[in-house]
This record gives structure tokens, sequence and C-alpha cells, in this order.
């Protein structure tokens, strides 16, 4: 709910104003405040700065979408601040008589944040239970700002603050009990994407590591011993770091650096080289690599590319790992001209997860994959990473 540390400076200046506010309203015994006047002139002051912090706290808190209403009431009761007390140090108008002004904009903060309740209820379905009860605090708070609004003329100009103290009380306590309950459904959450992530990198591992491709490896090693030693001492390192890296990704809950992923992907592509001989031809364009990936995030592009894309395809094939920065972003292409897809149909079902790998990325780096394909021209992958998450 606290999404930043903004918001929780807001949420803070908010009640502390309105804690002073409060205090103004109560009678203390002269020893400790004696002075009628600036009692009154903080209650005025302090009407009318806690709903600026207060509507600065909300700007943070909803949806940017509202961000225009909350803004102009922003600007609306800084106005009102700014003219009252430039009346009353000129003596034109004392706060008395302006306060008009200040319960007008009461109303029509109140009118405007029944509106948006209204609204986020209606198009926002499941509503969470922590903005449910914040929103019942806030409407007893406007409630009783009304209440106060109303006796304050009924009363012929007396504040009683009896309504405006509860009022605080209530949603405060709403507040914190909403808080608690939101930090808890964080935590549950951490825990089951946590969980979720782990099962996925387990998932991946699996995919990759079938049966089939240890048996090709290993034989392939066997025929290369007696034929070409120097090539199958080569495959048995790349096959070796291979493996290692597919289960050091298991306990990796982090990134990696970048250069780290490309290594494995060398690794795996010397192995299918052997396997291909000159039907498969790999490009690396390396412009940026100092910044961090989630492992198993690149390297199963460039598998799909091979086995999904060359492996259909008639005459050489040519898999691209182009990397590059961007002013908000690093940038991975994997491009291939192999047999490609139709991206409205489903996805082949042996392909190296490709929701696996969009759920890991999102989950762990905020990132993004992007896939196009043409028939028979090929596929190009893009993984896109936020320079606040990627870099080192």
């Amino acid at each position: 709910m606290l999404t930043n540390i903004c918001t929780v400076r807001c949420l803070g200046i908010f009640i502390v104003l309105s804690s002073i506010w409060m205090m103004s309203e109560v009678e203390f015994p002269d020893i400790i405040w004696n002075s009628g006047f600036s009692s009154s002139l903080t209650r005025y002051i302090m009407a009318m700065l806690s709903p600026v912090a207060y509507l600065v706290y909300l700007l943070h808190r909803f949806p940017k979408r509202y961000s225009p209403y909350l803004r102009s009431l922003c600007y609306l009761f800084s106005a009102n601040f700014f003219i009252s007390v430039t009346l009353q140090l000129t003596d034109k108008v004392d706060f008395a008589e302006s306060v008009w002004i200040t319960h007008i904009c009461f109303f029509i903060m109140v009118i405007t944040l029944s509106a948006i309740i209204i609204h986020r209820f209606y198009k926002e379905k499941p509503v969470s239970l922590d903005f449910k009860l914040e929103c019942v605090g806030m409407i007893l708070l406007t409630c009783a700002i009304a209440v106060e609004v109303y006796l304050y003329y009924r009363l012929e100009y007396m504040m009683s603050g009896s309504f405006l103290r509860f009022g605080l009380f209530v949603y405060i306590s709403c507040l914190a009990a909403a808080l608690i309950m939101d930090s808890r459904n964080r935590r549950e959450e951490a825990i089951r994407v946590g969980q979720e992530l782990q099962n996925s990198r387990l998932r991946l591992m699996i995919s990759q590591i079938q049966p089939h491709f240890i048996y090709n490896t290993l034989s392939s090693v066997r025929t290369l011993i007696k034929i070409d030693p120097d090539k199958a001492y080569d495959l048995v390192y790349d096959f070796s770091k291979y493996l290692r890296a597919n289960i050091d990704s298991i306990g990796q809950d982090g990134m990696i650096p970048f250069s780290r992923e490309l290594e494995h992907i060398k690794n795996y592509c010397g192995i299918e080289k052997l396997r291909f001989g000159d039907k498969l031809s790999l490009v690396y364009h390396i412009e940026a690599d100092d910044f961090l990936v989630p492992p198993l995030t690149v390297q199963p592009l460039v598998e799909n590319a091979i086995k999904h894309g060359i492996r259909g395809k008639s005459g050489i094939g040519t898999v691209k790992v182009h990397s590059f920065e961007e002013d908000t972003c690093y940038v991975i292409e994997v491009l291939d001209n192999g047999a490609g897809f139709d991206t409205s149909a489903e996805a082949p079902r042996n392909s190296a997860g490709l929701k696996n790998i969009q759920f890991r990325l999102e989950k762990i780096a905020d990132a993004r994959l992007e896939i196009s394909s043409i028939p028979e021209k090929g596929t190009r992958a893009v993984v896109i990473l936020p320079k606040k998450k990627a870099a080192e």
C-alpha cells in the first residue's frame, strides 16, 4: 500500500498536522497554554495545511488516472492558504472572516473524494480488503468534517471539534489496520512468488536437460574420442559447463552478470555446433554486457532458435545474439533466419517455456519479452531490461 518513502512522509506530515489541529481544539490550563489568539491561529493554519498533506499522500496512494483531480485539489487548498495568510498579514481580512472559503474547499474535496471512491469501487473489482477498510475511515472522516462545518454555522461560529477528533481518530485507526493487513498480504505474496520462481527454475532446467540431449552429446563424445580427441575434449568441457550452469541456477535467487549468461550460451552453442556442423552459423554482436539478467532467460531463447528454427530449415541457418544499451534500458536480441512460426498460433509444446521465461523476467527484473516471427523467414526474440534493475 505504501509503496515509497515519499508516500510515508506525506502520511506522517498529515498525521502530525492533524494532531496539532486536534490539540488546538482542547482547552489547556493557563500554565500550559494561555493564549487564546495563538490557539485560534494554530487551528486555522492547521485546517488549511492538513488537507494539502493528505491530498499529496492520496496523490501517491491512488492510481495515476486520478492524479489530475487530486492535484487540482492540492492547488485549491494551497491557494486558499496563501491568500488567507496574505489577507491576515495585511490586516485586510482575518482568518475568522475568511474561514468560509476554507469550508468551500472542504466541500469540494468531500464531493471529489466521494466520486473517486465510488468510481474505484465500480471499476476496480475485486477491491482489496485493506482499501475497503481505508475507505470506511475516509467516509467517516469526511462526514465528521461535514458535521463540524455545519455546527460551526449552527452554533454561531463556535467550533465544536469533538466530531473532527473522532473522525481523525477513526480514520488513522482504519489506516493503521489497513497497513497491517497490506503488509501481511505483501509478505504472503512474496512467499508465493518466491515458490513460483523456484518451481519455474526447476521446470526450465528439466526442460533443457532432456535424456535424448544428454544421450546424443555423450554419443558424440564417444565418437570424437576415436577420430578427434581435441574436439572431444572441447565438447566435454562445454557440456560440463552447460550442466553446471543449469544446476547452479536452481539456487540462484537474484540476477547474474550478462557475461555469465553469454558464456552459458556459448557453451550450449558449442555443443550444437558439433552436431549441426556447417549448417549452423553463430554470430555474437555484443555492444553492452555490463548489466544483470535473471539466469536461464537468454540461453533458452537461443536454444529455441536452434531447435525450432534452424533444425527445420534447409541450408545454412544463422543465429545472432545482439546486446546494446538504450537511454532507459538494456536490450538483448536473439534472431534467426529459420523456419519461423505463426505468433497467433500456440507455441510448440517442446519449446523451452516462453511463458516461464516471461514470468521470471517480469518478477525478478521488471523486464519483458517480445516475440515476433514470420513463417519461413525467421524469428526475433527481444528481452528489454530496465536500467534501474539491470544496472550493477
